[in-house]
């Protein structure tokens, strides 16, 4: 793997912290590679720098007007121009891995064009629910992206399901595909502990976003008395005042607010019946795998990120987050199931990092040959 330098292209990584760790794991895994974040921001020369990672190359370049996004093919143009005059050798690199479709995407086939050099795709939630869905004027560069690409990665089973149902005609074959989800923090696995479960104390972890839908979760208890009565909803990444939906007074819900320790976070999803998540679109949901791995069942959305990794009778339930029927019958049927907190934990590992680390890097190494 040292014999080669990978270049990601990663327009996402100020959004989330799972890039960092599965750059750090695969730094830890012996590959070599730079990392570059291309945000919006107005400083044209002379903005490449090396950010103290301690693990690997991570350069931030600005010179992107706020509304470019609606313009892909543009968007990589300049992007590559950003590039090319903050004299990156673009010629040095094997591997091109564009961490989203469009906005990376584009940029790693002008490379390829350019330079020659092979690129790696991956299908994420923005790609798939807002430049394909609704954007069709940038279909034809999509096709271009995909059809040149060496290998395409989807985030999950549902995602690559939608992609070659909907939009058959950018992606023609199974040749070069892969499934690979993202990983959770090793601290999930390090700490993980089976606790005694709060009775009918279902979770949700999200914020005041309406694609989260804690109001459909209200909704669902509000519509059955028997759950109304029985059943505490604790909610956290929200205060009471910052949530704007239905408000129920027949369902006791506990706002805890934003919740960064780790630890606390921990106990709340050990101790709680079920975790429930029905958001409106979803590249993965990480909170779902961490429920998993403290042994805790999961509601989940059908056809988003999180769908078609294992089957609802293993690990919880999938609804459809617009249906107030569907969600309650979820919960339903969750908290009146048995689950084996080992079974479930045993499924989390799927998501550690070192796994997908070692997926990913198999890839890498097949296209480099």
């Amino acid at each position: 793997m040292s014999k080669f330098n990978i270049l990601h292209l990663c327009s996402y990584f100020g959004g989330s912290s799972l890039y960092d760790e599965y750059f750090k794991s695969l730094f830890s895994a012996g590959a070599r590679f730079d990392v570059v974040f291309i945000r919006k921001g107005f400083r044209f020369f002379n903005n490449k720098y090396n950010k103290n990672t301690a693990n690997y190359s991570f350069y931030e370049l600005s010179f992107m007007p706020n509304k470019i996004g609606f313009f892909p093919f543009m968007k990589s143009v300049l992007s590559y121009l950003i590039l090319r005059l903050n004299r990156f050798d673009l010629d040095s690199y094997s591997v091109v891995h564009a961490h989203t479709t469009f906005s990376d995407g584009g940029v790693a086939y002008l490379i390829n064009k350019l330079h020659g050099t092979p690129y790696i795709i991956t299908v994420r939630n923005t790609d798939l629910n807002l430049y394909l869905a609704k954007m069709k004027r940038s279909h034809w560069f999509a096709k271009k992206i995909i059809n040149n690409s060496s290998h395409v990665i989807f985030i999950s089973p549902s995602y690559k399901e939608t992609c070659r149902k909907d939009f058959s005609n950018i992606f023609p074959d199974d040749i070069k595909y892969s499934v690979l989800p993202n990983g959770i923090s090793e601290f999930w696995f390090r700490n993980s502990r089976i606790k005694e479960k709060i009775k009918n104390n279902i979770l949700f972890v999200g914020n005041e976003t309406r694609n989260k839908n804690l109001e459909g979760v209200i909704r669902a208890l509000d519509s059955d008395m028997s759950l109304c009565s029985d059943v505490t909803l604790s909610v956290v990444g929200l205060s009471e005042k910052q949530y704007k939906g239905f408000v129920s007074s027949r369902v006791f819900v506990s706002f805890l607010g934003r919740v960064d320790d780790k630890e606390k976070l921990l106990d709340l999803y050990s101790e709680s019946t079920c975790l429930v998540v029905p958001s409106f679109k979803e590249t993965f949901g990480l909170v779902y795998a961490e429920a998993l791995s403290t042994g805790t069942p999961v509601i989940y959305s059908q056809n988003q990120g999180f769908d078609g990794w294992f089957l609802d009778s293993d690990i919880g339930a999938s609804v459809n987050p617009e249906d107030i029927i569907s969600i309650r019958n979820g919960i339903r049927h969750v908290i009146k199931s048995s689950y084996s907190p080992d079974h479930l934990k045993t499924c989390a590992e799927r998501f550690r990092w070192s796994v997908v680390t070692k997926d990913v890097l198999g890839i890498y190494k097949k296209i480099h040959g």
